[in-house]
């Protein structure tokens, strides 16, 4: 018989259907509870992506939500996604959690560390220490390698130089170092990892939870299908999903009355992103939506687009959660990102386009819309059946299970 564990997860950013992204830490805890296990996550009371801010009274706050154990931090508001105070909160989470009442948890037998941000592994690494715990380190984005790839921010910087610190710190002292990024292992080695500590556990959705709950959005996009092909793209955005890319596709594509350009959602590029299309006939934008609205959303369109903008920082590898809502609604996929790991391509359930640039988006939307109903549907069924068989947030709890347990 299987002995019950107990899982604690630090993440300052963890989420939930409830309060919004970040959501992988509530999926796999919710599966660990569902198996009978314990789940214990200590995240921050704010976030820029949350849609909805968790009630908080103190420096603490414990909240039980779908049996797992929330222990909320209290944060700082910011202003902005990029701004000094998001900066600071990287700092002041950690520091918080030196007066944490520790001792009130259940001892539990893996301490996870999902990150970014990262700089509470020391926390963890000090926790896993006195209670006797395993210790996993989980990267979700390569950070500090994002911020200088992305940012365009020099190794220099003197935030770099300490984030990079931790990094090195993290996997030193970490049992594991799971990622979502499968080809990432290399990386971490170079940067002090032992080889035998990495494990790939990818994004996964709840394939469970896809009932089609309608909104004011996915209202509006029922009227626009009934005479319209949809593309679309949901998500966060901002300035590494590449849509002005999909936006200059849209251009190239206006003369075509049949399509429309949807974009849901909301980021630092949403003002941008409004302004280039003003003119634009063919393109609507909206702001974003509760993500239990997301599968009916995506059921009426006809081709859902995921891209980050070329970089070599994607030949680690990616996992992107908005590609597998895809996925999970049967539907094709345009994958435009620079990688190896051409997971459309896999799963056959779309077209990947490395080059990024807007006349092969448009090329490749062109392309799909030239199949017929049949040959599209079997493209989105490939993909689901992909998904299920391969990122379940059941058979990767499982996973995670089987990673924690060869720990010795």
């Amino acid at each position: 018989m299987e002995s019950k564990k107990t899982f604690l997860i630090i993440n300052q950013t963890a989420g939930s259907p409830y309060h919004g992204m970040v959501y992988r830490n509530y999926y796999l805890a919710n599966e660990w509870v569902k198996q009978g296990h314990k789940a214990i996550i200590i995240s921050g009371s704010y976030f820029h992506n949350f849609s909805k801010l968790p009630e908080t009274s103190g420096l603490f706050t414990k909240e039980v939500i779908d049996g797992i154990e929330y222990w909320w931090v209290k944060m700082p508001n910011y202003s902005k996604s990029r701004s000094i105070g998001r900066l600071l909160t990287l700092f002041i989470f950690p520091l918080l959690l030196l007066f944490f009442p520790f001792w009130r948890l259940a001892k539990p037998d893996t301490v996870i560390v999902s990150g970014p941000p990262h700089v509470s592994i020391v926390n963890a690494w000090l926790w896993s220490r006195i209670w006797g715990a395993k210790l996993i380190y989980e990267v979700r984005d390569i950070w500090p390698l994002t911020i200088i790839k992305l940012g365009n921010v020099s190794p220099w910087h003197p935030v770099i130089l300490i984030l990079t610190f931790f990094e090195r710190f993290a996997y030193k002292v970490s049992d594991r170092v799971v990622s979502v990024l499968s080809l990432a292992g290399k990386y971490f080695e170079s940067k002090g990892m032992s080889p035998e500590k990495f494990a790939y556990i990818p994004n996964g959705v709840d394939v469970s939870k896809l009932d089609l709950v309608d909104g004011k959005v996915s209202s509006k996009l029922s009227e626009i299908s009934k005479t319209k092909k949809i593309v679309i793209y949901t998500g966060s955005f901002g300035i590494a999903n590449n849509l002005e890319q999909l936006l200059d596709s849209a251009r190239l594509l206006q003369n075509d009355e049949s399509l429309q350009f949807v974009f849901v959602g909301d980021g630092p590029f949403r003002k941008r992103l409004e302004e280039k299309a003003f003119k634009l006939n063919n393109v609507t934008i909206f702001g974003p939506v509760p993500k239990k609205e997301i599968p009916l959303i995506l059921k009426y369109s006809s081709i859902c687009y995921v891209g980050l903008m070329k970089s070599d920082l994607f030949s680690h590898g990616v996992s992107p959660n908005k590609l597998f809502d895809y996925m999970a609604a049967g539907r094709p996929v345009i994958m435009a990102i620079d990688t190896e790991d051409k997971i459309v391509e896999k799963a056959e359930c779309g077209i990947a386009v490395p080059t990024c640039l807007p006349e092969d988006i448009a090329s490749a939307i062109r392309v799909l819309l030239s199949k017929k109903a049949d040959e599209l549907n079997v493209m989105g069924q490939n993909g689901r059946s992909y998904l299920e068989n391969n990122h379940s947030y059941q058979s990767l709890s499982k996973i995670y299970l089987q990673v924690a347990d060869s720990i010795v």
